[in-house]
């Protein structure tokens, strides 16, 4: 059985219809993709700078200072002023930014600060403690800065691949 003309231009308007439409259907999938891409790169960088990056650099001022005020008794350390002023500081990252944090940083975070606010001068166990609990925090902001860091550096890569 042979195909009229009209039978022709029918088939071929059809699949055209349908070629139209898977494109734009793949076109769609692909920019969702690419919209969520660029959502989780944003994501990681606000996680990094506006959170991780501003704690680590008041972590690492504080062991800079225990280590050159007296670096056999001390791990962290800072004038009664100043510790109240660097934990008024991140306190209000944690508050403004906790969403960006991890469960263990919070965790770490809210068994660190009641010792970092309270008044000084300390007897050397509180000392022991509030270096014991800022060097696990610390820790705990650099391990995951530094996965962060990989992820964000890979969905970069992803990114400029695609």
């Amino acid at each position: 059985m042979a195909l009229e003309f009209s039978d022709w231009i029918a088939l071929i308007i059809s699949s055209s219809a349908v070629a139209t439409i898977v494109a734009s259907l793949l076109h769609h999938y692909f920019g969702i993709q690419e919209l969520k891409q660029k959502e989780r790169i944003a994501y990681l960088k606000e996680r990094l700078d506006e959170f991780y990056s501003p704690l680590l650099f008041h972590f690492k001022n504080m062991k800079s200072w225990g280590e050159w005020e007296s670096p056999r008794t001390r791990i962290y350390a800072f004038s009664n002023q100043e510790l109240i002023r660097k934990s008024g500081d991140m306190y209000e990252i944690m508050r403004a930014k906790m969403r960006l944090s991890s469960l263990t940083v919070r965790e770490l975070w809210f068994e660190w600060q009641p010792i970092a606010t309270s008044p000084r001068p300390w007897p050397q166990s509180i000392q022991d403690e509030f270096d014991k609990r800022s060097q696990k925090l610390h820790e705990a902001l650099e391990d995951e800065y530094k996965d962060l860091k990989e992820k964000y550096l890979k969905e970069l890569g992803n990114a400029e691949n695609d």
